[in-house]
């Protein structure tokens, strides 16, 4: 399965920018944090509502935001931010 398609803007446009706020937030940026932090909110959804089921949604958003926020230090900004949380999402899901 690939990425969620985002409105708006192209795929590789929204991961070169949330990859950008991650490698910030790694070198402690809070406001980038916070920024990367709403804005992954919507891909994170987008994924757990293509699970199917919609009445865990919130707890796999939350879950996903938690292990994000734990892992953010194994960010390789070498590879896709969108992919990486992708995948934490589903295995969150």
């Amino acid at each position: 399965m690939s990425p969620p398609a985002l409105p708006d803007k192209g795929i590789e446009a929204m991961d070169k920018r949330l990859g950008g706020l991650m490698v910030r937030a790694q070198a402690g940026d809070k406001q980038s944090y916070a920024v990367l932090l709403r804005e992954c909110e919507s891909i994170i959804r987008s994924v757990a509502r293509a699970s199917g089921d919609d009445a865990l949604c919130e707890t796999v958003v939350e879950l996903s935001l938690r292990t994000l926020h734990n892992a953010r230090q194994a960010y390789d900004p070498r590879r896709s931010f969108v992919a990486w949380l992708t995948a934490i999402t589903r295995h969150c899901a």
